[in-house]
């Protein structure tokens, strides 16, 4: 299984007026023009994916519908609370159950979720300096169910490097 973990875009502060909870913060236009130029480049580096799954926060589904407009037949895009900040490596586990060997799956998600487990994906601890910016992306490929050390680190893409090749 191809494993794409895709992290948010720019989102608005935590501490802008009127704003009553983290998870009602959306992108900034900044965040949407520079997540549109990574959905492009995602879709040249990554065939047609069979899912997204998305954190149901809204900066997360915002970045989620980029991701999908890029592509001609977009997948089916999925909203899972697993995904909500505190997602670990169970909640991977759950949401792959019923995938195949071959699917391609990107997950849209928060920090430092995905840092820790991107390393315990590849490294089998969470201590690996793993750094996922907003808009990054990071392929890891597993066989069989994702676990602890079972996964290989195809790619990681700072966002910079995949606006640079859109």
């Amino acid at each position: 299984m191809e494993l794409y973990f895709i992290r948010h875009g720019i989102a608005i502060d935590r501490t802008a007026p009127g704003l009553t909870s983290d998870e009602e913060r959306w992108l900034t236009e900044e965040g949407i023009e520079k997540m549109k130029e990574v959905a492009r480049a995602f879709r040249k580096l990554v065939a047609p994916l069979d899912a997204v799954y998305t954190s149901p926060l809204l900066r997360a589904k915002q970045t989620a519908e980029i991701i999908i407009q890029a592509y001609k037949t977009a997948p089916p895009l999925i909203e899972n609370p697993l995904l909500a900040p505190g997602m670990d490596l169970k909640s991977l586990e759950k949401l792959t159950r019923n995938h195949h060997a071959g699917d391609r799956l990107a997950f849209v998600g928060h920090e430092p979720d995905f840092s820790e487990l991107i390393a315990l994906l590849t490294a089998g601890t969470a201590e690996a300096n793993i750094e996922m910016k907003k808009g990054a992306v990071c392929r890891v490929d597993v066989e069989g169910i994702p676990a602890r050390g079972a996964g290989w680190l195809v790619w990681l893409l700072p966002p910079k490097a995949l606006r640079l090749s859109a």
